[in-house]
């Protein structure tokens, strides 16, 4: 038997998954948008010799501002949301969570390892292996974003997947996919709260839910 309680409590696991969603959305436009802006300012810079470059310590901070949002965006919103998301269901979102997880966490950290070693030969074994699990973490965003869409029926989750998929080959692509997740959430969260209305309050004389 689950509880009226415990009823409402996994409903409220999927809203607020899909705000932290919409916050890790937010921060990613925001640090592509930075490494973008600062990646075009610095390389005419690299071009003109160590004077220019002296001068490019600004394009040089806006990269690594936006790299740190990006960071922020990936490993305390999005890892997070999923985690919310797997407790809701876990059925439906176990698969996705878990290779967020062990793709953005554990890619990350053999990344940096394998960067730190890259003068030995075993730098570049993390790297690569670093470099696949940050795939799979893709792969797990890309299972989530078809879940959600199954889950709320806002076809802009599809298309942000579908968009993640050939990101993998054009990553202005991916950026994209933000934008829609950030645009789509309010709408995905009405249609959910729209969905589970009636089921939430039929049963006003009885407190439990089979």
């Amino acid at each position: 038997m689950i509880s009226s309680s415990q009823f409402g409590l996994r409903h409220d696991l999927f809203i607020e998954g899909m705000l932290k969603l919409k916050e890790a959305a937010l921060l990613m436009i925001i640090g592509d948008l930075l490494v973008s802006f600062g990646s075009v300012l610095l390389f005419p810079m690299t071009l003109r010799g160590f004077h220019a470059l002296t001068i490019g310590l600004m394009p040089g901070a806006l990269i690594i501002v936006g790299f740190i949002l990006v960071l922020v965006a990936l490993y305390m919103h999005v890892v997070p949301s999923f985690e919310m998301l797997r407790d809701y269901k876990p059925e439906e979102y176990g698969t996705a969570a878990t290779l967020v997880r062990i793709g953005y966490v554990w890619g990350a950290i053999l990344i940096i390892l394998g960067i730190l070693t890259l003068i030995i030969l075993i730098g570049v074994v993390l790297l690569l292996i670093g470099l696949i699990l940050v795939l799979l973490g893709e792969i797990g965003l890309i299972i989530g974003m078809f879940k959600i869409n199954e889950e709320t029926g806002e076809s802009m989750f599809m298309v942000a997947g579908i968009l993640f998929i050939i990101g993998l080959f054009v990553p202005f692509l991916s950026f994209i996919s933000w934008v829609l997740i950030y645009v789509a959430i309010d709408t995905a969260i009405a249609r959910y709260k729209g969905k589970i209305g009636p089921a939430s309050t039929q049963t006003g004389e009885s407190s439990e839910y089979i």
